[in-house]
């Protein structure tokens, strides 16, 4: 399997008492900002000063994302549902105890299709523009960008229940919310090990929080069910190896393999979805009716992945993307691993 961490630096996610080779790995980890905070200011290594570099760097972002964050709840009425926060934003409100721990580019947040209008709106009273034209991507120029990713819950590669959202923290009258843990478990999962060519320790770090807060609440057996009912027991066998410090032997079939080895996370949900559907234990009349609506999916979902285009060529660009995709996957040489 291509593209793993050395697990040595995995494991540095789990315990200051784990030391890294370099800084550069560390930061390729998104962990610079941890191992900084957790090591004196009087610590003359070099290593060190890099990443308390990042730290400090790293407070100052969040301070800004936060602020945007209240700003945009407070400016947004839902038309069903509150936005759900995602990723690193919902780690360090709902897990870390102080600031600057997570790394954060942008900030996520999860929204049904129907709202998607509404919280547009509340974007733009906030500043934010659409990047480069859309519903998905947002910016907020200035000395410090901030930039907003919409996901819109019709569109993930793996359908999320959103009736049991859980209030994260509350500031002037807005809160945050976040998903019920075992569904963020779930989406961490699928975003470390099926979205991206490898899992970064700081998203292994998040899998980590979320099953420390799952056990808390007595629901470990919760996570395994899920996962499976999901057709994704594979994932979460790989996930367990990754977390306790092991490299993952994968059984999973050959062309799910190769195509997830040279997925490099950037093609958009069709082939996310793609993914589970290979790495699916589904009947196979299953396997074809899904692959049929990841090939050719709803005009709504069509308009937000393609602005620019028309309908008919925007179908068009959709096969031709799982096509191409799919055969370059598939037409590398064959490997053990």
């Amino acid at each position: 399997m291509r593209h793993l961490p050395p697990l040595p630096h995995l494991r540095a996610a789990f315990g200051p008492s784990a030391s890294w080779p370099d800084a550069g790995a560390a930061r390729r980890h998104g962990l610079a900002p941890l191992w900084g905070a957790w090591h004196t200011a009087g610590d003359p290594d070099p290593r060190l000063t890099v990443c308390r570099d990042d730290h400090r760097d790293t407070v100052a972002r969040e301070i800004l994302l936060r602020s945007a964050l209240w700003e945009i709840l407070g400016a947004y009425v839902p038309v069903t549902t509150p936005p759900l926060v995602l990723k690193g934003m919902a780690r360090v409100l709902a897990d870390l105890p102080r600031p600057g721990l997570r790394p954060m580019l942008d900030l996520d947040l999860l929204v049904r299709a129907c709202d998607l209008r509404a919280l547009g709106g509340a974007l733009s009273r906030c500043g934010f523009r659409p990047v480069p034209h859309g519903q998905i991507h947002w910016r907020r120029d200035g000395a410090s960008p901030l930039d907003v990713d919409l996901h819109v819950a019709e569109d993930l590669p793996v359908r999320l229940d959103l009736s049991r959202p859980r209030a994260l923290a509350t500031l002037h009258g807005a809160t945050a919310h976040g998903l019920d843990p075992v569904e963020d478990f779930l989406w961490t999962a699928v975003h470390a090990f099926l979205l991206h060519a490898w899992p970064r320790g700081i998203w292994l770090l998040d899998l980590r929080l979320l099953l420390d807060r799952i056990a808390r609440e007595g629901r470990q057996d919760a996570v395994a069910e899920r996962m499976r009912g999901a057709g994704l027991g594979r994932l979460l066998g790989e996930a367990d190896a990754f977390l306790g410090g092991r490299r993952p032997r994968s059984r999973a079939p050959w062309a799910w393999r190769r195509l997830r080895d040279s997925w490099d996370g950037r093609g958009g949900a069709g082939e996310g979805e793609f993914l589970l559907l290979l790495a699916s234990r589904d009947p196979v009349l299953s396997r074809l009716r899904r692959a049929w609506r990841i090939a050719f999916p709803s005009p709504p979902f069509l308009r937000r992945r393609y602005p620019s285009l028309p309908l008919g060529a925007a179908r068009a660009m959709r096969v031709a993307q799982l096509a191409v995709r799919t055969g370059r996957a598939l037409a590398r040489p064959r490997t053990r691993g």
